[in-house]
């Protein structure tokens, strides 16, 4: 089993998924912007939602980074 719980196999299309939605491009850019290493976001993302844009954390994380509304 691979660290994380995540085959290569799976990383690669969770990944492939999330380059072809757009996903990776607007990571990408924010990490631009705010001057964070390549890749930071996208790998959030992806042990917090697989990429997927979601409601969760009992209906108070959102989106792909379960960003808490509680929070803010």
């Amino acid at each position: 089993m691979a660290l994380f719980n995540i085959t290569p196999r799976q990383l690669k299309t969770e990944f492939d998924g999330a380059s072809q939605s757009g996903l990776v491009t607007e990571c990408l850019a924010a990490e631009r912007k705010r001057k964070l290493p390549a890749g930071l976001l996208i790998a959030i993302a992806s042990r917090e939602t697989n990429c997927v844009n979601k409601l969760g954390d009992g209906g108070h994380g959102r989106g792909v980074v379960q960003i808490d509304d509680r929070a803010t």
